[in-house]
């Protein structure tokens, strides 16, 4: 018996209906992979979770923070290990790699210097992408501009 071709179209618009839907959906994709790999890392570190295997380090919770994207900022929680003293007490917070990785602003500059090259003034890149400069000076991507312009002359 022959499928339906309408049947095949209408079940796709259920997952993903618009540009936006599956640009919602990429990055949802991409923030699970993440949070998949902060969990290894601290599995690594602490053990499993509610069975810590005597390891010095213990999960701490998590804080309010954000990583990189190639589409700028994505809020995300900040999973935090801290490492155990001999007397139970703790010593101060153990930086995860893969999380220093992930809120590196390599791509943001990257981002920005292709606008710049392209033609978009220093001062209007932050109407391109208003999301990518909370928290930045006006004068951030000049600045960033004339330290990529002297690592190249150099």
């Amino acid at each position: 018996m022959k499928e339906d071709r309408n049947d095949l179209e209408a079940g796709q618009g259920l997952i993903v209906d618009s540009p936006e839907a599956l640009r919602e959906h990429l990055r949802g994709g991409v923030r699970e992979a993440l949070k998949e790999i902060f969990e290894q890392e601290i599995r690594d570190l602490c053990g499993k979770r509610y069975h810590p295997e005597g390891s010095n380090c213990r999960r701490a919770g998590t804080a309010p923070s954000y990583v990189m994207t190639d589409v700028g900022r994505e809020a995300m929680e900040w999973p935090r290990v801290r490492r155990e003293k001999a007397d139970g007490g703790t010593r101060g917070g153990v930086p995860l790699k893969s999380w220093k990785m992930a809120e590196s602003p390599d791509e943001w500059e990257a981002a920005m210097m292709r606008a710049v090259l392209c033609g978009v003034s220093t001062r209007g890149c932050k109407r391109l992408r208003p999301d990518d400069f909370v928290g930045e000076s006006r004068s951030s991507i000049s600045r960033l501009w004339q330290r990529k312009a002297a690592e190249l002359v150099e």
